[in-house]
């Protein structure tokens, strides 16, 4: 219509210009109008179903399904496997691999990550491919941060690949030589990994961009943390949080000082096809998109008093062979981040009985 109202002013016989100006504002609203009437329709079509059954009760409203490119279950097709692992082969040796390859996917109990073996036993190469939902981009990224720079000691496979295919991260692990080791016990597992990563340090750039991204341990006893607890502590424990609230400076500054470490939250064994034993029988995990730069010893579970014993024997054990001075001070501040994670931990997951346990023995090593 603003086409024809300007050819009209130029070369035929114009209308009165106040009509002209009217007519192209209702003509705007009515594209707007339009606009936002297809829209509306457009949305309505998309809750057909949930609208079927308000007013039709007999129908039953169900999820609608997911396409099948929209998730990495798509992945097991063997069209499209087939195409990810000849695209693998050329990333990762060019005109070496064939076609002649077992897969098997991976149970590897953490949601919305999709795992698949494939190995050439003619070549004697295995691979792992561990894809994230397009959901999971963010965990991908924190574990590829920490696979890139692989500290020492870090008890992983090593990190072939780690990119973009299809809208999807996905990471290539080296798992030729590596057995399967699914069945051990979770505690057992978590006490493996964590032992060997002790006293593995983060580099200085790493820590930078971690305390960018990541709120360290001794900052999350914020206010937050007493309001909550205050409102359902007895008497014993109302106690407890007024003795820490008195050493809270002391205990932050604790923290600040003390080394860091790197540790990680592990998937749930058994079953998760994630764990594997190295030629030497380490244990070693195939899952870091919850590695943490915390205090050393955060990353102990504790479960009692006993626990933070081991810890400290481990701790000792460590430092006397680097004959480091103040043994006995270092376990202390290591006890202090173990009980201190674990108290917050249990906080986060609403598990606040279980909170107030772990700041009992926090109390009773300051």
């Amino acid at each position: 219509m603003f086409v024809f109202i300007v050819i009209d002013f130029i070369a035929l016989t114009p209308p009165n210009f106040l009509i002209a100006i009217i007519a192209i504002i209702l003509s705007r609203q009515l594209m707007t109008q339009t606009a936002l009437v297809l829209r509306n329709m457009a949305f309505l079509v998309q809750q057909k179903q949930k609208i079927t059954a308000l007013f039709f009760h007999d129908t039953q409203l169900d999820e609608q399904p997911h396409t099948a490119d929209a998730s990495v279950w798509h992945l097991l097709e063997d069209n499209t496997l087939a195409s990810w692992i000849d695209y693998l082969k050329e990333r990762l040796r060019p005109n070496t691999l064939d076609s002649d390859y077992d897969t098997n996917w991976v149970q590897t109990n953490v949601p919305n990550v999709m795992g698949i073996e494939v190995h050439w036993r003619l070549f004697g190469f295995s691979i792992l491919i561990k894809v994230f939902e397009k959901n999971r981009t963010a965990s991908a990224t924190h574990e590829t941060t920490l696979l890139l720079d692989r500290p020492n000691n870090i008890p992983a496979p090593p990190l072939l690949l780690a990119e973009k295919k299809d809208g999807f991260s996905y990471l290539v692990f080296d798992i030729t030589g590596y057995r399967p080791a699914h069945l051990i016990p979770h505690l057992k597992a978590q006490k493996e990994i964590t032992k060997q990563l002790l006293f593995t340090e983060p580099s200085p750039d790493m820590e930078k961009r971690y305390r960018r991204s990541r709120k360290m341990l001794w900052e999350k006893l914020d206010r937050s943390f007493f309001s909550r607890l205050n409102l359902i502590a007895d008497d014993k424990q109302q106690s407890d949080l007024t003795t820490l609230r008195s050493n809270l400076t002391r205990v932050q500054e604790t923290l600040r000082k003390h080394a860091l470490q790197i540790h990680t939250s592990i998937p749930s064994p058994p079953g998760s096809g994630l764990f594997y034993r190295s030629h030497d029988e380490r244990l070693v995990l195939a899952h870091w998109a919850h590695w943490k730069a915390e205090p050393q010893g955060s990353g102990w579970p504790v479960k009692s008093a006993t626990d933070l014993e081991d810890l400290g024997e481990l701790i000792k054990a460590g430092y006397t062979a680097t004959n480091s001075k103040n043994v006995e001070a270092t376990v202390t501040s290591c006890k202090i981040a173990a009980c201190t994670n674990a108290m917050i931990r249990e906080y986060e997951q609403q598990r606040y009985q279980s909170s107030f346990v772990f700041l009992r023995l926090l109390i009773e090593l300051i």
